[in-house]
């Protein structure tokens, strides 16, 4: 099975911002949006080439695996989301959390 890795800064979103400005100097309008980080941009892409996902270009968190891998010893299974680097970031975490828990609860296995 493949596996990737890849930093776990890079599971975040980065702003981007616009500001529409008169010849004047005053302010029309701003937009405030977020794109993946770069990194885990060019990590999705990759699994995209490779045929390790379904890209979805039209909506957020639409792109579906559809060959297994592992990344950061995170099973994707065929038919799994793979959703933004911030959602992203908040499973990888929140398994991470759960798997503790787990042995916490029953150290002796």
């Amino acid at each position: 099975m493949d596996r990737f890795l890849l930093k776990e800064e890079y599971f975040t979103d980065c702003a981007v911002t616009y500001h529409k400005v008169k010849e004047d100097g005053s302010n029309i309008y701003g937009t405030l949006s977020h794109v993946d980080h770069p990194s885990f941009a060019a990590l999705r892409e990759h699994l995209g080439q490779k045929g390790f996902i379904d890209i979805q270009h039209g909506w957020l968190n639409g792109d579906r695996v559809i060959k297994e891998f592992m990344l950061n010893e995170t099973l994707f299974e065929v038919g799994d989301k793979f959703c933004t680097a911030s959602a992203q970031g908040c499973g990888l975490r929140f398994a991470r959390t759960k798997i503790k828990e787990v042995i916490d609860f029953f150290p002796d296995v």
